[in-house]
């Protein structure tokens, strides 16, 4: 069983940081050049686990009306140096991870967090 606890700081919760992590790896999969880019094997293990963990969380389905997250800005990828594939590509990646990144975004919601606890949003300014 696992155990959690809601601290202050949203860095501090597992399911917050899940959520990150997933959509960091559905960033370096699809926006990472591949010369930088992890092993896919290596980056499909740390998906694995991420599902595992995803599986042994209550809560991931409990919000059924919510929608998935946004897209991760493709503005502010590029001003990090990362160039996402093809618009309509890019679209078709996040679409296929829907039900996951909805899942996702339901158990941080379910936590009293929100999205922008997972992206950090207004941290970062592409300008």
């Amino acid at each position: 069983m696992l155990s959690n606890f809601h601290p202050l700081d949203p860095d501090q919760t597992l399911t917050v940081r899940l959520a990150a992590l997933d959509e960091a790896l559905l960033v370096l999969r699809h926006a990472a050049p591949a010369d930088v880019r992890p092993h896919g094997g290596d980056m499909q293990s740390v998906r694995d686990a991420a599902t595992s963990l995803l599986g042994t969380l209550g809560g991931s389905d409990r919000l059924t009306g919510c929608a998935p997250p946004p897209p991760p800005d493709r503005d502010l990828l590029r001003a990090f140096g990362l160039t996402p594939c093809p618009e309509a590509d890019w679209n078709r990646a996040v679409a296929a991870e829907d039900d996951r990144r909805r899942r996702l975004r339901s158990l941080v919601q379910t936590e009293g967090w929100s999205w922008r606890d997972v992206t950090g949003a207004g941290a970062y300014t592409s300008g």
